[in-house]
């Protein structure tokens, strides 16, 4: 069986997932965008079975602008072309689709129809909702009415022609009944990371001189670094040691990079090659994970799978409705507070900070949920199942 994963942002369940359809001998060709700037997963593999296996980057000439509409919406159309190109040269039996925004999926998904290539679209969030609610408030009913019937249909259409739907949390299962589309044809497979990647993490040395805290992960102006900034000066206050590292890149992280928002205690850092990061969460004291508020229905920041794998103490900001919230409660691995100021937050860091038995006993759950429920395994099983249904 031949089989193309592609997934736009080069994260690391996609990858996983990649991998371990190889060690079914399944071969794959493993599609990414260079275009997009972010945490990528480690394409670094060598298969130990028959399944062949190859990571590919594909990139624009134009680049990826996330926050220009009309550069936007160009490169999707010109990356969706060039990834038919290469998926339709290489003549799959299916493909998984993942994290394509939204204009590239519908172009993507209409050409693989046409060409009667038949895919499984991993559905990763509700991107039309999130449009539509940018939307509002800034252009008149008459208008919002009209493009949200657009942007809804985009990603109808995108779901409704796949032979499945995997979706990450059974919050999306309204949204799809509510499109009327065949709830045979649905799934649900939370993001994981693999556990065995940090088996065995070097022992290197600590990445600063002083403990710290660390954020890792996509920081736009949504997440309000700001919460970062005040997290910092709290911490300040009560200890004159501990640092915040943070590793991001984009307008989040330029605007912690500002001068009027730099601290001696925060330390930023551009996205880290996995191994690196790898180091740089061993010798964390906590991790720290921020979703926006209206991402939270249906958003699952998979970065958190990443902390329970390394097997660190969490502080999640995120709402109590969130999936990854009720994972952290459920195993004690952390704490989880408000995203409208960072008093919570703060007190959480303070407290794993100053208490060394409490942080280990959260690390230690941490790492225990990863083992118990994350399977790369029992996730590549599903999707071989969709593929001959």
């Amino acid at each position: 069986m031949k089989i193309v994963v592609l997934d736009y942002s080069g994260h690391l369940p996609q990858a996983d997932l990649s991998k371990k359809l190889c060690a079914k001998n399944v071969n794959v060709l493993h599609l990414y965008c260079t275009d997009y700037v972010s945490g990528t997963a480690d394409f670094n593999f060598s298969p130990h079975k028959d399944g062949i296996i190859e990571f590919r980057g594909v990139g624009t000439d134009t680049g990826f602008d996330k926050y220009n509409l009309f550069k936007r919406l160009r490169h999707e159309k010109i990356i969706a072309k060039k990834f038919f190109g290469i998926i339709k040269n290489y003549a799959p039996d299916n493909v998984v689709l993942s994290n394509l925004p939204l204009l590239a999926a519908f172009i993507l998904t209409k050409r693989l129809q046409f060409a009667n290539i038949p895919y499984v679209y991993w559905w990763q969030d509700v991107y039309s909702e999130a449009i539509v609610s940018e939307l509002r408030g800034n252009i008149n009913k008459i208008w919002l009415s009209l493009l949200s019937r657009i942007i809804y249909g985009m990603e109808r259409s995108a779901l409704k022609h796949a032979i499945a739907t995997v979706a990450i949390s059974e919050n999306f299962e309204m949204k799809y009944l509510d499109w009327k589309i065949d709830p045979r044809k649905f799934s649900i497979q939370p993001n994981w990371s693999a556990p065995e990647d940090f088996i065995d993490v070097p022992v290197r040395t600590s990445p600063l001189s002083e403990p710290y805290i660390i954020y890792a992960g996509t920081l736009g102006l949504k997440h309000n670094p700001q919460l970062l900034i005040e997290l910092a000066d709290m911490i300040a206050q009560q200890d004159s040691v501990t640092k915040l590292v943070v590793v991001s890149q984009g307008l989040g992280r330029d605007f912690l990079s500002s001068p009027e928002n730099l601290r001696d205690n925060i330390i930023l850092k551009d996205f880290l090659p996995f191994d690196e990061l790898k180091n740089h969460l061993f010798h964390a004291l906590a991790v720290i994970a921020i979703l926006e508020p209206s991402a939270s229905e249906y958003s699952v920041p998979s970065k958190v799978m990443t902390y329970f794998c390394a097997g660190k103490a969490i502080i999640a900001a995120l709402s109590p409705e969130n999936q990854v919230a009720r994972y952290i409660r459920d195993s004690n691995s952390g704490f989880v507070v408000s995203t409208e100021s960072a008093d919570e937050m703060a007190v959480a860091a303070l407290e794993l900070i100053s208490d060394e038995s409490l942080r280990k006993q959260m690390e230690k759950n941490s790492r225990k949920f990863a083992i118990e429920n994350f399977s790369g395994d029992k996730a590549a099983d599903l999707f071989i199942q969709l593929f001959y249904q």
